[in-house]
């Protein structure tokens, strides 16, 4: 049986006692669900990342420059030397 308490401290969410039987109801079904995909016989079947045909477009690796060094440094608000200068994080 799915501890749907547990699921539900750990989320850190308070729950009804009518909500715990509904969520454990719809687990079981999902659990259950998953218990008929094992039985399916996959014999034979090669796998597959999508079953959508993906078509990869491919472009040349070109060194660009769209933004250059004072140019990005002219957005910071505050600067130490070349570098941004950010509040200190603990």
């Amino acid at each position: 049986m799915i501890d749907v308490k547990k699921i539900a401290k750990l989320a850190r969410l308070q729950i009804s006692a009518d909500e715990e039987r509904l969520y454990a109801e719809q687990l079981m079904s999902v659990v259950e669900h998953f218990n008929d995909l094992k039985e399916v016989d996959t014999d034979g079947i090669e796998p597959f990342i999508s079953p959508v045909e993906n078509t990869r477009s491919w472009r040349k690796d070109e060194v660009i420059s769209e933004l250059d060094q004072d140019a990005a440094l002219s957005a910071a608000p505050e600067l130490m030397g070349k570098l941004f200068r950010v509040p200190p994080v603990v």
